[in-house]
């Protein structure tokens, strides 16, 4: 990142989507950033202040690029910042075909694992009011999202069968990912 460059801001909930973010900065090196939380709990990210100056679909995390426009997806921010790091190693790959099949694992965690429990949680009617507005809650769907989740879990379980990491023995974003996962299944209750 050039001298003249705006520093780059990370809207910070504190969260298991930005814990991977947090872990990926940390592992991949070469970045800086300032950092400011937002309060979830107090749906800060929902309120006027957050949805006008930073992101109008109260989305976090968030990283602020520039004065015009502010990069959400814990997917995306990751990419982005693993192309303008300065030093350190990639945590996508080095090559198309490392790149394509971290992308690839990645992809798999959001549709197989992360979409399931996120809707399972969403549909719990014990946080019905915790995203009052943003969404339509279906609890009769949480046996298809616990079906789901348990399936790709014993698939995934297979698929690691003597690797240390889940691109054999690279370390990669997707397992970052994956670990951010399993970190939220294990401090709430999961399928």
């Amino acid at each position: 990142m050039s001298a003249n460059a705006p520093k780059l801001v990370l809207y910070d909930p504190m969260g298991v989507n930005t814990h991977v973010v947090r872990l990926f900065i940390l592992k991949r090196g070469g970045l800086n950033l300032d950092v400011k939380q937002i309060d979830i709990m107090r749906m800060e990210n929902r309120k006027p202040a957050y949805r006008n100056n930073v992101n109008p679909q109260g989305e976090v995390p968030a990283l602020r690029v520039n004065d015009t426009f502010v990069l959400t997806e814990i997917t995306a921010v990751c990419e982005y910042l693993d192309e303008i790091a300065q030093g350190g190693s990639s945590l996508l790959g080095s090559t198309a075909l490392e790149r394509a099949e971290t992308r690839m694992w990645l992809r798999r965690m959001d549709l197989e694992i992360a979409q399931p429990i996120t809707g399972w949680w969403r549909n719990d009617p014990e946080t019905l009011d915790f995203d009052k507005g943003n969404r339509l809650p279906t609890p009769e769907a949480r046996l298809n999202q616990k079906v789901m989740i348990n399936q790709s879990l014993n698939h995934l379980d297979d698929e690691l069968e003597g690797k240390t990491w889940l691109y054999r023995e690279r370390f990669t974003v997707a397992d970052i990912h994956f670990y951010g996962l399993v970190k939220l299944m294990a401090m709430q209750p999961a399928p």
